[in-house]
């Protein structure tokens, strides 16, 4: 998955270096979520990584800021 993914996201949620971000992989982008596990089982602490599908919410987002911005030039 890590590789598949474009942004840094993935890779700071993994390190621990952040509890969430957002990658895309192909064209479709995720929200990425991290909890480290503390297994007692081993001294190497485990990431459960949970993923949100955000496409068509950042496509919504993408729309109101080119209206926003076409607006402004109206005014």
């Amino acid at each position: 998955l890590v590789e598949l993914a474009t942004g840094n996201g993935l890779a700071e949620v993994c390190a621990g270096r952040a509890e969430s971000g957002e990658i895309t992989v192909g064209s479709r982008a995720y929200h990425v979520r991290g909890t480290v596990l503390e297994t007692g089982r081993t001294s190497t602490p485990c990431t459960v990584l949970v993923l949100r599908d955000i496409t068509e919410r950042r496509a919504a987002e993408d729309e109101l800021l080119r209206v926003k911005q076409e607006m402004e030039t109206l005014a």
